[in-house]
C-alpha cells in the first residue's frame, strides 16, 4: 500500500494536469479562495479534501513509524534481508502482517502479481506523457515439472528462491521483480530513457545480463548442481502502450516464440511477431476444427522388400486447408501437441490403421506414428487395447514408430511401455536412425523390431563416404541384433540398388512409390486380388 502511494504521488509530481497539482492550484489560488468563501455550497468539497490530506498525513506517520522499527530492527539483526523481514512481520501487528503477506510471495518474498500490475499501470501512464520508457521481463524455466518431480518440492522451493535472488541482484531498487506464476518470473525495468531505441538497448542487455546470471552458474541445493534453461521474452512500454494487458500480453507472446522457438533465447515483441503468432493462432483454431470433424485425410505409402513385393506400408496424415491448401505434417503435427489434441488424433490414426487391417488380407503390416507425448501417457496402453478389440484388428501387424525422445525423459517409464504394448502383438520401429545421438546401449532395453533409417544418411548414396560408412554401420549392427532394417526417402535407382545389395529388407520412398489416399490404395489392393469390379 505504502510503495502504491509513493508511486502515485511520484507520478502526480512529474505530470502538471494531475490531481497533486490541481489541489496546489485549488488552494493558492487568491481568486478561487475568495470566490470559494462567497460560496457555502463548496464546504462539503473542503471537508473531503481536507479528511484526504488527513490520511495521508497518517499513512506518512504509519510510513515514519515502519521505517524507524526497520532501522531498529536492521542494526539488532544485520544478518540477512529475510532475517530483518521475519523480525519485521514479528514486531508489525497482526493487520500489517497480513497486508505484508497478502502483498508478497510467501515463497520468495516479492511483490505478488496485483503490486506487479499496480507499477505497470502507472509506468504506463508516465510513458504515455513521453517522460521515460520501460520494460517487462518475462523469464519461464523449461522443464521445471521435471525438477519438482526428480529432486522433490523442497529443492524446487529453494531454486525459486535462488532464482529471485539473482534477479533481484541483477536489478535495481526502482525496478520490480515479481513471481507471476509458478515457473515464471517478471521483472519490470522502469526509466529505461527518454529515446526508445535506447530504452530498447538498454532493456536487451538488462536481459542478457539477467539470463546469464541464471543459467551460467549451476544452482547448488543439497549438494546437486542444477543447470537452468530458460525462455525470456520482453516488450517495450512506450507512448503508444494503452493498457497493462496490452503489455502483458506482448511480453506473453514474446515468451511463447522463444519456447517455440525451443528455449534458451531472448525474444523482443515487435509487430511481425504479432502477426505471425495471430496467423498461428488462427491455424490452431481451424487445426482444431478439422480434428473434431475429422477432416484430416489419412494417405498410405508402401514399403517393398528385395524382390519387389509390398512387405509394409506406413500411415501418414494430410491436411488440405480449404483456404490455405496442403499444410506440411511438420507444420500442424506441433501444433497439435500445443493445443492438446495429440492424443485424440493419434487414437484416430490407430482406429483407421485397424480398420484398414481388418480388409487387407495377408501380412502385411501397417507403421503409425507415435508421438512421446501419447506413449508416456498413463492411459494410453488401454487406450491401445480398447481400439484392438472394437476393430478385432490383428495387433502384430501393427508397427509403432517411434523417435529416441519417448525414452530421453524417462527410460523406465517408456520400456514398461513399450513392453506393454508388445505384450498386445504390436511391435516397434525407431525412426529417423542416424540422424542424431542415439545411444546404442538403450537397444538392449527396449523391445525394437526395426531400425528405420533417417533419409539424411540415403541421399549421400552410393557416391558419399561418409553416408556409405553410416549406412553399413547401421546395417551390420541390425544384423548382429536381429534387427529388420527400412531405409526411408529413397529417391534414385542407384540408392535402392546399393540399399539392396548390401542387405536393407525394405525401400520406402518416391523411386519405390509415392504416397496416395488410403481408400484408393485398399480398393487398388482388393482389385489385384480378387479383380475389378464388374
Amino acid at each position: 500500500v505504502l510503495a502504491h502511494i509513493d508511486d502515485y504521488l511520484s507520478a502526480w509530481q512529474a505530470n502538471p494536469q494531475s490531481p497533486y497539482f490541481r489541489l496546489l492550484s485549488h488552494w493558492h489560488d487568491p481568486v478561487r479562495q475568495e470566490a470559494d468563501s462567497n460560496a457555502p455550497a463548496y464546504w462539503v468539497l473542503e471537508l473531503t479534501l481536507a479528511g484526504v490530506l488527513l490520511a495521508l498525513v497518517g499513512l506518512l506517520l504509519l510510513y515514519w513509524r515502519r521505517g524507524r522499527a526497520l532501522n531498529r530492527i536492521g542494526a539488532a539483526h544485520p544478518a540477512t534481508p529475510e532475517t530483518a523481514r521475519e523480525a519485521l512481520q514479528n514486531h508489525a501487528s497482526p493487520g500489517e502482517s497480513v497486508r505484508l503477506n497478502t502483498f508478497h510471495d510467501a515463497l520468495t518474498e516479492l511483490p505478488q502479481r496485483q503490486v506487479l500490475l499496480g507499477r505497470i499501470e502507472q509506468t504506463v501512464a508516465l510513458a504515455a506523457n513521453g517522460e521515460a520508457h520501460a520494460a517487462i521481463l518475462v523469464f519461464d524455466i523449461f522443464g521445471f515439472g521435471k525438477i519438482n518431480d526428480t529432486y522433490g518440492q523442497d529443492v524446487a522451493d529453494a531454486i525459486l528462491r535462488e532464482i529471485s535472488r539473482r534477479l533481484l541482484v541483477g536489478t535495481r531498487p526502482r525496478d520490480t521483480v515479481s513471481r507471476t506464476a509458478g515457473d515464471e518470473f517478471t521483472v519490470l525495468l522502469t526509466m529505461l530513457g527518454p529515446r526508445v531505441e535506447e530504452a530498447r538497448r538498454h532493456a536487451f542487455r538488462v536481459a542478457h545480463a539477467l539470463y546469464r546470471q541464471l543459467t551460467e552458474e549451476p544452482i547448488e541445493v543439497g549438494g546437486e548442481q542444477i543447470a537452468l534453461r530458460l525462455s525470456v521474452g520482453f516488450t517495450m512500454i512506450h507512448a503508444c502502450s494503452t493498457d497493462v494487458r496490452q503489455v502483458l500480453r506482448e511480453a506473453g507472446m514474446a515468451v511463447r516464440a522463444a519456447e517455440a522457438g525451443g528455449g534458451d533465447r531472448i525474444v523482443p515483441f515487435n509487430q511481425a511477431l504479432q502477426a505471425e503468432i495471430a496467423d498461428r493462432t488462427a491455424l490452431e483454431r481451424d487445426l482444431a476444427l478439422a480434428v473434431q470433424r475429422t477432416e484430416l485425410a489419412m494417405y498410405i505409402q508402401p514399403q517393398f522388400d528385395v524382390h519387389n513385393r509390398v512387405s509394409g506400408a506406413e500411415l501418414l496424415a494430410r491436411w488440405d486447408h480449404p483456404t490455405r491448401g496442403p499444410v506440411p505434417p511438420g507444420q500442424f503435427i506441433p501444433m497439435l501437441v500445443g493445443i492438446g489434441l495429440l492424443q485424440p488424433f493419434t487414437l484416430w490414426t490407430l482406429q483407421v490403421a485397424c480398420e484398414a487391417l481388418a480388409t487387407l488380407r495377408g501380412d502385411m503390416t501397417l507403421s503409425v506414428n507415435i508421438s512421446p507425448h501419447c506413449l508416456l501417457r498413463a492411459d494410453f496402453v488401454d487406450s491401445v487395447r480398447t481400439v484392438i478389440r472394437e476393430t478385432d484388428a490383428s495387433a502384430h501387424r501393427l508397427i509403432f514408430e517411434i523417435t529416441e525422445e519417448a525414452w530421453l525423459d524417462d527410460l523406465d517409464l517408456a520400456a514398461h511401455k513399450i513392453f506393454e504394448l508388445s505384450c498386445l502383438g504390436i511391435r516397434f520401429s525407431l525412426d529417423d536412425f542416424g540422424a542424431g545421438y542415439t545411444n546404442l546401449t538403450y537397444l538392449r532395453r527396449l523391445a525394437i523390431h526395426e531400425l528405420k533409417i533417417d533419409r539424411s544418411q540415403i541421399a549421400g548414396l552410393p557416391t558419399d563416404r561418409d553416408s556409405r560408412a553410416i549406412v553399413h554401420m547401421i546395417l551390420g549392427m541390425a544384423g548382429q541384433l536381429g534387427l529388420r532394417v527400412v531405409a526411408e526417402g529413397v529417391e534414385t535407382e542407384a540408392q535402392a540398388g546399393y540399399l539392396l545389395q548390401h542387405g536393407c529388407d525394405a525401400l520406402q520412398g518416391y523411386w519405390c512409390a509415392r504416397p496416395m489416399p488410403l481408400a484408393a490404395w485398399i480398393a487398388q489392393q482388393h482389385e489385384a486380388v480378387c479383380g475389378p469390379v464388374p
